[in-house]
């Protein structure tokens, strides 16, 4: 019975240390839109996005966006595949969406005939730029994404850390009672 205790902080120990090394977290970035309007000057768009993780030249599902967008606040992601064809996917090299884009509904837009239920912001190949469903033309920096300065911890993550932390206040409670017993 004496062992148990140790087992378990052994045990507290591994588990925490695996989960704690294995890449589980999400990623803060801010992003800026700028694309021509098909009625003269420019939409503009900024605010934030969360990712499933880092950037990858593979492309990093988005996970929440929120900001504002040519006037009218973002509502929320719209599901990958449910919106002119959206992967909701970023990259990180130039370009760093792809053709299929990011989509999100919006709320009180200068143009809302130009939008419906939603907005889909995506790089055209061929065209060296970015678009999205209700501007006019092409703009090669209309997109740009930054990392935030924070990084959101997943709950698996906080979780290996706190099991790490109890295996080893086990080991050296463990061992604190040896010395004291010697």
């Amino acid at each position: 019975m004496k062992k148990a205790p140790a087992l378990f902080a052994g045990i507290a120990l591994v588990l925490g240390l695996s989960a704690a090394l294995s890449p589980a977290r999400a990623d803060n970035f801010t992003w800026v839109v700028d694309l021509p309007h098909n009625g003269g000057g420019f939409i503009t768009g900024s605010g934030s996005i969360v990712t499933s993780g880092p950037l990858t030249s593979g492309g990093t599902l988005v996970t929440s966006i929120s900001g504002m967008y040519d006037g009218g606040t973002i509502t929320g992601l719209i599901p990958a595949g449910s919106f002119n064809g959206n992967d909701n996917r970023v990259f990180s090299g130039y370009p760093q969406l792809d053709g299929s884009g990011i989509s999100f509904s919006v709320s009180g837009e200068a143009d809302p005939t130009s939008y419906g239920s939603g907005v889909n912001v995506y790089y055209v190949p061929g065209s060296s730029g970015y678009t999205d469903n209700g501007a006019t033309g092409y703009n090669p920096a209309g997109f740009v994404l930054t990392p935030a300065l924070n990084s959101v911890p997943e709950s698996g993550s906080t979780i290996a850390l706190l099991a790490l932390g109890c295996g080893a206040l086990l080991l050296v409670s463990k061992r604190a009672q040896k010395v004291q017993l010697s």
